[in-house]
C-alpha cells in the first residue's frame, strides 16, 4: 500500500513540521526502503497506489489502483484487485527498518496461523497478512490511532483467527520519528 510520490500528498503530518519538498524526499525513500524488501522471485509484488501511477519511480511490479475513502476498505479492495493468491502480505511504505526477512517471516508464518501482523511501536502495524481475506479485520477499526492493532488482535480472537506476530517496527509519522529512525535525511 503506497502513495504516489507527489509534492504535498505524502507524509502530511512530517510535511507540516519540515515542509513538503522535504517529506517528499523522505518519503520517496521510504517507498524505496520498502519496494527493495518486498521484491522477491519467491513471491509476487503489486503495489496498491494512491494517486497518479504515472509518478511511481521505475519498477517492474503490477500496480492496481487504491479505492476507497477509508484504509481499511483501501486495503480489502486492493487485495481483491489483487485477484487469485495462496497468502497475502500488505505492508505499509513508512516503515524504515522492514527488511526483505521480515517479509519471509510473514509468509512462513501463515503456513501454521490464519492472520500475521507486525506491529508498530504507535500501536498500529506496519504488515497484515492472511491466508484468505477476512473483511472483518478491517471493519471499525479506528484508523490513524493507537488501538489499531489492539482492535484487530481482539477481531481476530471473536472469530478464533491464529495470530503470529512479527517484530515491532517503528515508522515515520513526525519529525521525531524521523530524527530517531533517518537521521541522514535531515
Amino acid at each position: 500500500m503506497c502513495k504516489a510520490p507527489e509534492l504535498g500528498k505524502v507524509k502530511t503530518r512530517l510535511a507540516a513540521e519540515i515542509g513538503n519538498a522535504q517529506a517528499l524526499r523522505v518519503y520517496e525513500a521510504l517507498l524505496g526502503i520498502t519496494l527493495h524488501a518486498a521484491t522477491s522471485s519467491k513471491w509476487e509484488t503489486v503495489l496498491a497506489v494512491d494517486g497518479d501511477h504515472s509518478r511511481m519511480p521505475g519498477h517492474s511490479h503490477r500496480t492496481v489502483a487504491q479505492r476507497g475513502d477509508e484504509l481499511g476498505v483501501r486495503i480489502c479492495n486492493a487485495i481483491n484487485d489483487v485477484g487469485n493468491y495462496e497468502r497475502i502480505v500488505v505492508i505499509g511504505a513508512d516503515a524504515p527498518r522492514v527488511t526483505h526477512h521480515h517479509i519471509a517471516q510473514a509468509f512462513h508464518a501463515l503456513d501454521t496461523h490464519d492472520v500475521v501482523l507486525g506491529p508498530a511501536t504507535d500501536g498500529g502495524y506496519w504488515l497484515i497478512g492472511m491466508q484468505q481475506l477476512h473483511p472483518d479485520l478491517f471493519a471499525d477499526i479506528p484508523w490513524s490511532t493507537d488501538r489499531v492493532l489492539t482492535r484487530t488482535r481482539e477481531r481476530c480472537e471473536q472469530h478464533a483467527r491464529t495470530i503470529a506476530l512479527l517484530e515491532t517496527l517503528s515508522d515515520i509519522d513526525v519529525r521525531a520519528d524521523l530524527e530517531q529512525l533517518m537521521p541522514d535525511t535531515m
